[in-house]
């Protein structure tokens, strides 16, 4: 199973499509685990690839309700654990509000994620809203990440830090 490719046939396929009532992009998706790793915990790319699709369609709609539209580009950070429990981090410049960005994370985790087994699947999905230019950086910097691996001093997989960074 070549996630990266289908990854990246599905960004391809989504900007192309992309653009409703926001102007909502999906610039990219980044698997933040091995290719081996994500391969082994999910059903199947397909699965991947629809769950990413929901989570576009999720995002698309929340970003059409803000008002005034305002161009801004970033990462939605998704994990999904085997239990179906799923989890979000969301990061633009210029940030959204503390409200805006809950309520943004509240929907993402509403997604019905795709079947996942033996760990945590996490990736991130590189956005630009309103006309502005994707982001630069292929990974995104979560605070509460930051805050876990200094607490625990020393490094941690990507795993443990989502993990550790799990919010109910």
């Amino acid at each position: 199973m070549n996630l990266q490719r289908i990854a990246f046939a599905l960004a391809a396929s989504l900007l192309a499509t992309a653009g409703v009532a926001s102007d909502f992009k999906l610039g990219g998706v980044v698997l933040l685990q091995p290719e081996e790793i994500v391969g082994a915990r999910v059903n199947s790319a397909a699965d991947l690839a629809a769950y990413i699709r929901a989570l576009e369609s999720a995002a698309t709609g929340y970003f059409s309700t803000l008002e005034p539209p305002a161009p801004r580009a970033g990462h939605l950070v998704i994990a999904a654990k085997p239990e179906h429990a799923t989890n979000a981090w969301v990061v633009f410049e210029p940030a959204l509000s503390a409200e805006q960005a809950e309520a943004l994370v509240r929907r993402l985790r509403e997604v019905t994620p795709a079947d996942t087994r033996d760990g945590v699947v996490v990736f991130a999905l590189k956005v630009s809203i309103d006309g502005a230019a994707p982001p630069h950086d292929h990974v995104p910097r979560i605070a509460d990440w930051d805050k876990a691996i200094e607490k625990a001093g020393e490094a941690l997989s990507v795993d443990d830090v989502v993990l550790r960074s799990w919010k109910p």
